[in-house]
């Protein structure tokens, strides 16, 4: 049997998620069998499970938790196969699946890996265990339209925190349903087949002027009240901060406004006066690697029409420069600040909270592959970072992924828990990414895979994510889009 604390590593996280997974829908087969509910993306490592056809009470969400109880006190086995996409595309018209054994087969890859539960198909997108003995520690939480399925991640202490965001995701979650259903386009297999149909100009279009539209609605708020005058953006590593940030600015020009965007990062303290890391090296995930008291200086300073000297980080030698920016602000100026760190209380301590408007930038991934399988957030970003490092900081994708644990880790207490201020989220998500991001991400997991060492798990699996879609000619995505911030071929500067 594996180790009990599996999820305590990205890996054994994801393995533990998709094993519980799969009890879970078991439980639901046995309690409900009629159920008809979608499985949402991952938020506050919680997972939504919402039903459309019957109205859960908290007895009914009992009944299921046990039945998941029962389930892994009997080592229900979770047992796989892997077939070609062919037979088991025969084996849901069988069971009557006509419309996912058509789906089914819009994908490049020959093989589908699934679980099979009470006559019904289920795909395998991550490792998954043998049984369901060690997957003792869950919680499932009554959560609007269902229950929020609670498990341990590499920063679980016993414990689950709070979970106080639920207005905001639920919005942001109807809101790409309601985009995925004008464009017919809510898995991984809808994608292929308008991909495969010569639409991919279409589906890229479409997929940024979703986004322009939400930047601009933002920027319409921020115009409509005089009061905000400091416009906060954080986000986990390649959440598309820096992107969206540029982008405001541009619409907030737009709107007769004089924008002034400040990056967090350099506030950075020099190296040698930064926290550790518990390897010694020098923590710049951490809130304290911030010169906090230096930033609310400036920002006072600004507030009150003052010259100020903004500071600026030199990552080559990992100290402060010596060059400065220098700026005032008159009365249609707003201040955007960008940063990890942008909705932590502690750095705007003391700055009245009707003079922010704070924007949290996440990456909720527009796609799935069906309607129990929720491709991870962190996955996007994941992939997003192994671009921008390969191709802007010279580093491999085994670097990448080495660093990365770390920056997980950190985001867990750092980040997360100050997603609830937020005023607005903004998804930097595409639902053609994936595909647009394929041929590159391939072959630096291939130039991976070829590296002995304790990720070729990762490697793999994420090779295996990317083998199910059809990619996408980057001709067609426009200069100023998010995803090029990672790929390349942007039109904002980045410094």
């Amino acid at each position: 049997m594996a180790d009990k604390k599996m999820y305590l590593t990205n890996e054994g996280y994801r393995c533990y998620r998709q094993s519980l997974l799969l009890v879970l829908i078991a439980a639901i087969n046995r309690v409900f069998p009629d159920a008809v509910y979608e499985v949402h993306q991952s938020v506050n490592r919680s997972t939504y499970v919402e039903f459309s056809n019957i109205s859960l009470h908290p007895e009914d969400i009992t009944k299921i938790k046990d039945m998941m109880t029962n389930l892994v006190d009997s080592k229900f086995p979770l047992t796989k196969g892997t077939v070609p996409k062919e037979r088991v595309s025969e084996a849901l018209k069988k069971a009557g699946n006509f419309e996912l054994a058509e789906k089914i087969l819009n994908t490049p890859k020959e093989t589908f890996t699934y679980f099979k539960d009470s006559g019904k198909y289920y795909g395998i997108y991550a490792e998954i265990v043998d049984t369901a003995e060690e997957l003792t520690e869950f919680e499932l939480m009554p959560f609007e339209s269902g229950f929020l399925l609670r498990y341990p991640h590499p920063g679980y202490s016993g414990s689950y925190p709070p979970f106080i965001w639920g207005e905001k995701i639920i919005k942001t979650i109807d809101e790409y349903r309601q985009w995925n259903e004008v464009t017919g386009i809510s898995n991984v297999f809808d994608l292929n087949r308008e991909i495969n149909a010569g639409n991919t100009r279409e589906i890229i279009n479409i997929a940024e002027i979703i986004h322009e539209k939400e930047i601009s609605d933002i920027a319409e708020s921020i115009k409509n009240d005089a009061n905000r005058k400091v416009i906060m953006i954080a986000g986990p590593s390649s959440s598309g901060k820096t992107t969206f940030a540029n982008r405001l600015m541009l619409h907030l020009r737009a709107n007769g406004l004089k924008p002034l965007v400040i990056s967090l990062d350099d506030y950075f303290l020099d190296a040698d006066k930064s926290p550790r890391t518990e390897d010694g090296k020098p923590d710049f995930e951490t809130f304290d690697s911030l010169d906090s008291a230096l930033f609310r200086q400036n920002l006072r300073e600004m507030a009150e029409g003052k010259t100020v000297l903004l500071p600026k980080f030199d990552f080559h030698t990992s100290t402060r420069s010596s060059e400065t920016r220098e700026v005032k602000l008159d009365r249609s100026s707003v201040v955007i600040v960008e940063g990890i760190h942008a909705l932590n209380e502690r750095l705007i301590e003391g700055v009245p909270t009707q003079y922010l408007y704070r924007i949290y930038c996440s990456a909720l991934t527009a796609l799935c592959f069906d309607n129990v399988n929720p491709i991870s957030p962190t996955d996007t970003r994941l992939l997003r970072r192994m671009i921008r490092d390969s191709r802007y900081r010279n580093c491999p994708a085994v670097k990448t992924y080495e660093l990365w644990e770390n920056v997980t880790k950190s985001e867990i207490k750092t980040i997360f828990p100050y997603e609830h201020n937020a005023d607005v989220i903004f998804n930097s998500s595409t639902y053609y990414e994936f595909s647009f991001y394929k041929p590159v991400a391939c072959e630096l997991l291939e130039d991976a895979l070829k590296v002995p060492g304790e990720h070729q798990v990762a490697y793999k699996r994420l090779y295996d994510m990317l083998s199910y879609f059809e990619p996408v000619d980057g001709k067609y995505v426009p200069p100023m889009s998010i995803m090029r911030e990672f790929m390349g071929g942007s039109s904002i500067r980045y410094k």
